[in-house]
């Protein structure tokens, strides 16, 4: 899984939240009740990676978002119907 690192932020994070943050991340990589824990951390991973998609930035300025096809841009290897 790795370490959490805030080097790269503007602000100063207390100790306490990043042990809270390092706790929810230790959670989020088991398994749970119906994904495994792969699973758990890609979907993760392709929440955060959802503000940088090409189709949804095309759907946000378009007058009828869903009038603009496509496929959204995947980070995972998580089937398209997840994304």
């Amino acid at each position: 899984m790795g370490t959490i690192s805030y080097e790269q932020s503007a602000y100063e994070v207390r100790g306490d939240l990043a042990a809270a943050h390092a706790r929810a991340w230790e959670r989020l990589s088991r398994p749970g009740t119906w994904l495994n824990a792969a699973e758990r951390i890609s979907i993760a991973g392709e929440a955060r990676a959802a503000k940088r998609c090409a189709l949804c930035a095309e759907r946000k300025k378009a007058r009828s978002p869903f009038a603009v096809n496509g496929r959204h841009d995947s980070a995972t290897p998580l089937p398209e119907a997840w994304v």
